[in-house]
C-alpha cells in the first residue's frame, strides 16, 4: 500500500514537471522544507515524505527555498529505491572527503552514481550541468545520466571546494 502511494505522490510530481517544462536554465527559486517542489528534467525529490525539502535541478527548484541549479537528465528519488547500475554504468564514492575514484571515463547516454560513505553531506556540482542537493550518507546515492555532449566534465562539492574529479563523457 505504501509503495502505491510513494508512486502516486512520483506521478503528481512528475506530471507537475512536465507541466511546468524546461529542461535545462538558471533556476527558479525553490521550495520551503518539506514542500517537495519539482522542476525540470533531472534533479532530486529529497524524502518523498515531505520531511526534507523540495528538489534541485531542471529549471525548477533548490533544495530548502535555495535557488535551482540548472538541468539535465539524470537525477534520484532518495527514499524510494534506486535504480540498479549497468555494466556501463559507473559508481563514485564519497570517502574521507574525496571522490573515489577521483576521474571517470562513460560513454554517452550512461550514468554515473554518487554514493556517500562519510558522515558528512557533500554535492556533486558540473557548472552548467547540474546541482546535486545534499548527498548524505544514509539517504542513498545521486546519479545524473551523461546525454551531455562528448568531453571533459570537472565536477566539485560544493560545501568541499577541494574535493574534486573529472568525468570524461566518450561516444
Amino acid at each position: 500500500m505504501n509503495k502505491i502511494f510513494i508512486l502516486l505522490i512520483i506521478g503528481i510530481l512528475l506530471l507537475g514537471c512536465a507541466q511546468q517544462g524546461g529542461t535545462s536554465g538558471t533556476g527558479t527559486t525553490g521550495g520551503s522544507s518539506g514542500s517537495n517542489t519539482a522542476g525540470g528534467s533531472g534533479g532530486q525529490i529529497v524524502d518523498v515524505g515531505g520531511t526534507t525539502g523540495g528538489s534541485s535541478g531542471g529549471s525548477g527548484g533548490g533544495s530548502t527555498g535555495s535557488t535551482g541549479g540548472t538541468g539535465g537528465s539524470g537525477g534520484a528519488i532518495v527514499g524510494v529505491d534506486a535504480p540498479t547500475p549497468g555494466p556501463e554504468d559507473v559508481t563514485v564514492h564519497i570517502r574521507n572527503f574525496a571522490f573515489e575514484p577521483r576521474d571517470v571515463t562513460i560513454k554517452q547516454g550512461h550514468t554515473v552514481f554518487w554514493i556517500n560513505e562519510d558522515t558528512t553531506p557533500h554535492t556533486v556540482r558540473i557548472v552548467g550541468v547540474m546541482d546535486s542537493p545534499y548527498i548524505s550518507k544514509d539517504g542513498g546515492p545521486f546519479w545524473h545520466t551523461f546525454s551531455e555532449d562528448p568531453g571533459r566534465y570537472d565536477y566539485t562539492c560544493a560545501i568541499h571546494g577541494t574535493m574534486a574529479g573529472t568525468i570524461t563523457v566518450v561516444r
